[in-house]
Protein backbone atom coordinates (compact mmCIF):
# COMPACT_ATOMS: atom_id res chain seq x y z
CA UNK A 1 0.00 0.00 0.00
CA UNK A 2 2.71 2.41 0.85
CA UNK A 3 4.53 1.29 -2.51
CA UNK A 4 1.04 3.20 -4.13
CA UNK A 5 1.31 6.20 -2.36
CA UNK A 6 5.14 7.02 -3.20
CA UNK A 7 4.96 5.86 -6.86
CA UNK A 8 1.82 8.33 -6.97
CA UNK A 9 4.20 10.90 -5.39
CA UNK A 10 6.79 10.90 -7.96
CA UNK A 11 4.34 10.90 -10.05
CA UNK A 12 2.62 13.86 -9.19
CA UNK A 13 6.63 15.66 -8.90
CA UNK A 14 6.40 14.92 -12.67
CA UNK A 15 2.99 15.81 -13.19
CA UNK A 16 2.20 12.54 -14.81
CA UNK A 17 -1.37 12.74 -13.59
CA UNK A 18 -2.78 9.66 -15.34
CA UNK A 19 0.02 7.82 -13.65
CA UNK A 20 -1.39 9.15 -10.37
CA UNK A 21 -4.82 7.49 -11.31
CA UNK A 22 -3.42 4.33 -11.61
CA UNK A 23 -1.93 4.35 -8.57
CA UNK A 24 -5.27 5.74 -7.05
CA UNK A 25 -6.81 2.00 -8.79
CA UNK A 26 -3.82 -0.16 -7.31
CA UNK A 27 -4.22 1.79 -3.32
CA UNK A 28 -7.67 1.29 -3.99
CA UNK A 29 -7.01 -2.50 -4.39
CA UNK A 30 -4.53 -3.10 -1.76
CA UNK A 31 -7.35 -1.78 0.77
CA UNK A 32 -9.84 -4.06 -0.35
CA UNK A 33 -7.47 -7.18 -0.38
CA UNK A 34 -6.79 -5.43 3.49
CA UNK A 35 -9.94 -5.63 4.10
CA UNK A 36 -10.68 -8.98 3.86
CA UNK A 37 -8.05 -10.20 6.28
CA UNK A 38 -9.04 -7.12 8.61
CA UNK A 39 -12.37 -8.82 8.60
CA UNK A 40 -11.27 -12.28 9.29
CA UNK A 41 -9.25 -10.94 12.89
CA UNK A 42 -11.52 -12.64 15.21
CA UNK A 43 -12.70 -15.66 13.16
CA UNK A 44 -9.37 -16.59 12.33
CA UNK A 45 -10.42 -18.43 9.29
CA UNK A 46 -8.21 -17.82 6.44
CA UNK A 47 -4.74 -19.03 5.70
CA UNK A 48 -2.09 -17.33 6.43
CA UNK A 49 1.56 -17.07 4.24
CA UNK A 50 4.73 -16.65 6.25
CA UNK A 51 8.23 -17.56 6.31
CA UNK A 52 8.31 -16.01 9.71
CA UNK A 53 8.63 -18.05 12.67
CA UNK A 54 5.34 -16.36 14.35
CA UNK A 55 3.61 -17.59 11.24
CA UNK A 56 0.15 -18.73 13.25
CA UNK A 57 -0.28 -14.97 14.58
CA UNK A 58 -3.17 -13.08 13.20
CA UNK A 59 -1.83 -9.38 12.18
CA UNK A 60 -5.04 -7.91 12.48
CA UNK A 61 -6.21 -9.82 15.08
CA UNK A 62 -3.13 -9.00 17.55
CA UNK A 63 -3.48 -5.59 16.74
CA UNK A 64 -6.59 -5.02 16.95
CA UNK A 65 -6.67 -6.92 20.62
CA UNK A 66 -4.00 -4.83 21.70
CA UNK A 67 -5.82 -1.80 20.59
CA UNK A 68 -8.59 -3.17 22.51
CA UNK A 69 -11.13 -3.00 19.31
CA UNK A 70 -11.20 -6.60 18.56
CA UNK A 71 -14.89 -6.56 18.26
CA UNK A 72 -14.97 -3.85 15.45
CA UNK A 73 -13.18 -5.60 12.78
CA UNK A 74 -15.76 -5.91 10.65
CA UNK A 75 -16.52 -2.71 10.98
CA UNK A 76 -13.75 -1.26 10.43
CA UNK A 77 -12.73 -3.55 7.77
CA UNK A 78 -16.18 -2.47 5.94
CA UNK A 79 -15.11 0.87 6.49
CA UNK A 80 -12.18 0.51 4.85
CA UNK A 81 -13.78 -1.52 1.70
CA UNK A 82 -15.83 1.74 1.15
CA UNK A 83 -12.83 3.84 1.03
CA UNK A 84 -11.40 1.95 -1.08
CA UNK A 85 -14.05 2.01 -3.75
CA UNK A 86 -14.13 5.84 -3.06
CA UNK A 87 -10.67 6.10 -3.90
CA UNK A 88 -10.96 4.14 -6.65
CA UNK A 89 -14.13 6.09 -8.30
CA UNK A 90 -11.67 9.10 -7.57
CA UNK A 91 -9.49 7.68 -9.37
CA UNK A 92 -11.32 6.94 -12.34
CA UNK A 93 -12.69 10.25 -12.52
CA UNK A 94 -9.09 11.92 -12.22
CA UNK A 95 -7.78 9.07 -14.93
CA UNK A 96 -10.38 10.02 -16.85
CA UNK A 97 -9.80 13.77 -16.71
CA UNK A 98 -6.07 14.06 -17.34
CA UNK A 99 -6.61 11.46 -20.28
CA UNK A 100 -9.19 13.58 -21.77
CA UNK A 101 -7.03 16.88 -21.03
CA UNK A 102 -3.78 15.41 -22.66
CA UNK A 103 -5.77 14.31 -25.56
CA UNK A 104 -7.31 17.52 -26.06
CA UNK A 105 -5.09 20.42 -28.31
CA UNK A 106 -3.38 22.40 -26.57
CA UNK A 107 -3.71 26.38 -27.78
CA UNK A 108 -0.48 27.74 -29.17
CA UNK A 109 1.22 30.09 -27.36
CA UNK A 110 1.54 33.52 -28.64
CA UNK A 111 5.11 35.00 -28.00
CA UNK A 112 5.80 38.61 -28.57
Amino acid sequence: MKNAVLVALLFWRQKERVGIAVCGGWLAISLAQMAVYMADARALELDLLSFSPDADTHDWNYLFKSLGIIQYDVRIATFVRHVGWLVLAASLVYGVRAAWQAARPQPASTAR
